[in-house]
């Protein structure tokens, strides 16, 4: 009987970044850090490529709540080849997403790669790929423009002027970035800073939506264009569209109440990637909007990202842990998470929140509480937190209560 293959998992969180072509090194070191939360993908046997070493002591927590994680692997530098634990390597890389940056660090790691082209993963990635296939499949937002040049922008900022405020988003990059509202009859916005988007691939203006609820979806597409795996999560974001969390549910009345108009959004989407050659993991964001009339109504497909997502933590983590629970997956920035030194502060700080293996309910903590760059010990940029309860109204009163403590002075040192 053959083996079961063994994954190799690896979060390039500067995927989108990356494809922009946007300096990263402000960001390099917050990149590293989110490397740790693809220890909670696959299976036991499977292992994760990390960018920083996870400290013993964080492991330990979390065995202490009989979570485990897959085995770290810790990346060779850059100018260094590879030696021991990455000679002749069988594992199946998987990572965030297929941008060149990626491949080539996997293939330097002799790591047999079957990926869609680096090219294809850039062009379906782009906000001017879904602008041009959304008019075909109803997909997005009505209005929604794309421009490759300060004089377009300027003409299609008169041409959307009737539907009031306006969003403009960069070609690339996710969860907020680069993103910038343009108030009705604003005339101060930046010349240089729109120029500096449109220099990084162009920008897509479209009408500013009074969002009800966000929603998105998860697919695989396989090499033959069929897709597999299909799952559908509500997801939450602030006002400016940055990415907070992913809630997970037995039974969603939101997401059964549009469930048939995105899945129908989805398999188009899904074909219009396939038929562009791309292959692998995509997700789709989408929501739920009140029109000028004050009507409600869906934007399905709002953005295509031909990569993971965390909902894929989310989920993965549910499904070990807390399966058929009301749950809650968070990342918080460290300007509003004041986060203990300890492991025993940490629970002494949650109380009954803190996350019971028998009950399946509380919290657990899914980045270390501080991490070693070099020398210096620092708290991570981004915290995750996963929460799990027995009702919805339970798993957002526990939220609350964690957002309160963490945000308390006293526990910093």
């Amino acid at each position: 009987m053959p083996s079961k293959p063994i994954h190799l998992y690896y979060l390039n969180a500067l995927f989108d970044q990356h494809l922009g072509g946007y300096d990263t090194g402000k960001l390099a070191r917050a990149a590293s850090e989110m490397t740790i939360l693809f220890s909670f993908m696959g299976d036991e046997s499977d292992k994760v490529l990390l960018d920083v070493e996870m400290p013993d002591d964080f492991r330990n927590y979390l065995l202490s709540i009989n979570v485990k994680t897959l085995h770290p692997l810790n990346s060779p530098r850059p100018l260094n080849p590879p030696k021991g634990d990455f000679e002749n390597r069988a594992e199946i890389p998987v990572p965030w997403g297929w941008d060149e940056y990626t491949c080539n660090k996997l293939k330097m790691l002799r790591l047999n790669c079957d990926n869609p082209d680096p090219g294809v993963v850039k062009n379906v990635n782009s906000r001017q790929f879904h602008n041009l296939i959304s008019e075909r499949f109803g997909l997005g937002i009505p209005g929604s423009t794309f421009s490759d040049s300060y004089e377009t922008f300027l003409r299609t900022l008169e041409k959307l002027e009737a539907f009031g405020d306006l969003v403009v988003k960069p070609t690339f990059g996710g969860s907020g970035y680069g993103f910038r509202i343009i108030k009705k009859g604003e005339k101060g916005f930046c010349q240089k800073e729109i120029e500096t988007l449109i220099k990084h691939g162009g920008v897509v203006i479209e009408p500013w939506c009074k969002r009800v609820y966000d929603f998105s979806s998860s697919i695989t597409i396989q090499k033959n264009g069929s897709i597999s795996s299909i799952r559908h999560q509500r997801s939450v974001s602030n006002m400016h569209g940055a990415f907070i969390g992913i809630y997970l549910a037995p039974e969603d009345p939101v997401i059964e109440k549009y469930v048939s108009i995105q899945e129908k959004a989805v398999r188009n989407a899904a074909q219009a990637l396939s038929d562009q050659g791309y292959f692998g993991p995509a997700g789709f964001d989408s929501f739920a909007y009140i029109d000028i009339d004050g009507k409600e109504r869906v934007a399905p497909v709002i953005e295509i990202n031909a990569r993971h997502s965390m909902s894929d933590v989310a989920h993965a983590v549910r499904k070990r842990y807390a399966p058929d629970k009301y749950c809650f997956f968070r990342l918080m920035s460290k300007k509003r998470c004041n986060l203990p030194d300890n492991y025993s502060k940490w629970k002494e700080i949650l109380k009954e929140d803190h996350f019971d293996p028998d009950t399946q309910k509380g919290i657990i903590l899914l980045t270390p509480l501080r991490l070693k760059h070099g020398n210096t010990v620092v708290q991570p940029s981004r915290n995750g937190f996963f929460l799990s309860a027995g009702s919805e109204k339970e798993l957002f009163e526990m939220d609350e209560r964690l957002r309160m403590v963490l945000e308390c002075k006293r526990f910093v040192n």
